[in-house]
């Protein structure tokens, strides 16, 4: 989300931008998983908040085309909109992605600095010319960039501190009556129900963070063997279907950079991320609107 705002914003200036993604889809955790029999789970994040004007006017823009919708599986607490992608989590990225130039299973390993031009090194040897650079994604990767490329690493980057989150993706039956929505039942933080299907009813569950950190280094299958049993007994269903985990190695910001965006190089070389400010798809999005201020001709 941060790079895609930044990406839209500078586009619409009149820059040329040509955004870096090392996945097969834009979007980071705002993400979709569509399994062999058809069946998709949210297994990030769930819903956001649009609390800015800034995002409150995208969001707008996204409903009038039927992008995004409510969430309605949960009241938030101070009454507050929550919005979903619709039909998927993923559904706002690619509307977000439109006409935009973007190169995919791109991965960024070295950037070298040539006078005010920016060479950027891509896995397998291929090398990019840019004149500005924003590095949009997690902080320990962006460190590790940084320090791969020799290039200096900024306070406020190394204070940085985030967690992993296990999500489990699963199918059951034999609960009659669900609920939408469960917090806080361990081992899990939050349980989502994706669908009204009956006698069928599909969950993620992401697991809270010890026991994220526990297993950290476990295989997707042990992880889905540890997390099925209490989501069974949690939501009432006798039995699992199908049962799928994900690691988000970097999902939660447990002390974030404290600024919007950080500059590393006379407004040449920008970070930004959800973590300058949280973990919110609305901090990600924040990031990426003042990475495009910073980046921006003067």
């Amino acid at each position: 989300m941060a790079g895609l705002t930044c990406a839209r914003a500078l586009s619409s200036r009149g820059e040329r931008v040509t955004l870096l993604d090392k996945g097969r889809a834009v979007g980071g955790r705002m993400s979709t998983r569509r399994m062999d029999d058809g069946a998709t789970f949210d297994h990030g994040a769930q819903y956001f908040t649009a609390r800015s004007p800034e995002l409150a006017c995208v969001v707008e823009e996204l409903a009038a085309r039927g992008v995004v919708a409510p969430f309605v599986k949960e009241r938030a607490p101070n009454g507050e909109a929550r919005w979903a992608g619709t039909p998927t989590m993923r559904a706002v990225p690619q509307a977000l992605s439109l006409g935009l130039e973007i190169r995919l299973g791109a991965r960024v390993t070295k950037l070298e600095r040539d006078g005010r031009t920016w060479q950027v090194e891509l896995e397998g040897g291929e090398r990019l010319p840019a004149s500005r650079v924003v590095v949009a994604i997690p902080a320990p990767q962006a460190r590790d960039l940084l320090v791969a490329s020799d290039l200096p690493v900024p306070e406020r980057l190394l204070a940085v501190e985030v967690a992993p989150c296990w999500a489990l993706m699963a199918e059951v039956e034999g609960s009659a009556e669900p609920p939408w929505t469960v917090r806080s039942a361990a081992p899990f933080s939050w349980l989502c129900r994706q669908n009204d299907g009956v006698p069928r009813q599909r969950w993620v569950g992401h697991a809270d963070p010890g026991f994220s950190a526990r297993h950290l280094e476990r295989s997707q299958d042990e992880v889905a063997t540890q997390l099925v049993p209490p989501l069974l007994e949690i939501v009432g269903a006798k039995r699992v279907v199908t049962a799928v985990a994900h690691r988000w190695r970097f999902a939660r910001t447990t002390k974030p950079a404290g600024s919007p965006a950080i500059d590393v190089l006379e407004r040449r070389l920008v970070l930004a991320g959800d973590y300058c400010l949280g973990d919110r798809v609305e901090d990600a999005f924040t990031s990426g609107l003042a990475a495009a201020e910073l980046l921006a001709p003067s």
